[in-house]
């Protein structure tokens, strides 16, 4: 028996993602949720979880899908993928905590 894994969707956060500025060039308008295969998330034909997304133009996003990341690109996602991750996990705790 083959199980499948439970992958995390969250509309709201990637709305939230949405309208944020992109995390490589800064541009507002047009950015979208790009979903972040580091440190294990995701894998072959699997989409990682919401909480694992940063926010990207367009542009920005398919020149990182056709190339990949360079360092200076991997150094920006990862500083804007650390906020991201502790405000999901301060929701999560003030939703178990009832606020």
């Amino acid at each position: 028996m083959i199980l499948k894994r439970h992958v995390h969707r969250d509309p709201a956060h990637l709305d939230y993602v949405r309208s944020l500025r992109c995390c490589l060039c800064g541009r507002a308008g047009r950015v979208r949720p790009h979903h972040v295969r580091k440190w294990g998330q995701g894998g072959m034909a699997m989409k990682p979880p919401d909480y694992m997304t940063v926010p990207m133009c367009d542009p920005c996003h398919h020149r990182v899908h056709a190339e990949g990341y360079g360092t200076k690109d991997w150094d920006r996602v990862r500083e804007a993928l650390i906020p991201l991750l502790i405000g999901c996990l301060e929701m999560a705790l003030d939703a178990e905590r009832g606020f």
